[in-house]
């Protein structure tokens, strides 16, 4: 028998937090050293993520008005066009922006049943996504992101 289990809330805040304690307390040169995770610096792999948590809440807000969600983003194009918000910014104005988002996108999940987290309503280009589909790729990805930037660290002696 296989049991599948699903992510919760406190997986997808949990996830979020070890990001931010991973890519926090560094010294402020480092947060646009190149090549941390990927080509990308700390600043811009968190704002990447900051832009697509953006456009989720924005997704899920035109589902709620009963709007159509549409595609998804390029994603090359999201992702080249994210930092350009945050070069000039505070580290710590970025960090809080990813803790809210996390906290609304947990908030809204809360707000939904078992059996409406299961079932698949975000038409989303050719998807159909569920609430908790939605939620096991959000944690995916700062859990990717987390551990690039713990090796990093580890190899810096940071």
């Amino acid at each position: 028998m296989t049991t599948e289990v699903r992510s919760e809330t406190i997986d997808l805040e949990e996830s979020r937090r070890c990001l931010i304690e991973a890519a926090s307390d560094l010294p402020a040169e480092v947060y646009d050293a190149p090549n941390v995770v990927g080509v990308w610096s700390i600043r811009e792999c968190l704002a990447h993520l900051a832009a697509w948590d953006g456009w989720l809440l924005e997704a899920l807000n035109r589902y709620d008005r009963g709007e159509p969600i549409g595609e998804f983003p390029n994603e090359h194009e999201m992702n080249t066009a994210a930092p350009e918000g945050w070069v000039e910014r505070a580290m710590g104005e970025l960090f809080e922006a990813l803790g809210r988002s996390n906290e609304e996108l947990a908030r809204r999940l809360r707000t939904q049943t078992d059996d409406e987290r299961e079932q698949p309503c975000y038409d989303i280009g050719a998807d159909c996504l569920s609430a908790n589909d939605v939620v096991d790729a959000l944690i995916e990805h700062d859990v990717m992101h987390t551990a690039d930037i713990r090796a990093w660290r580890k190899t810096a002696g940071l």
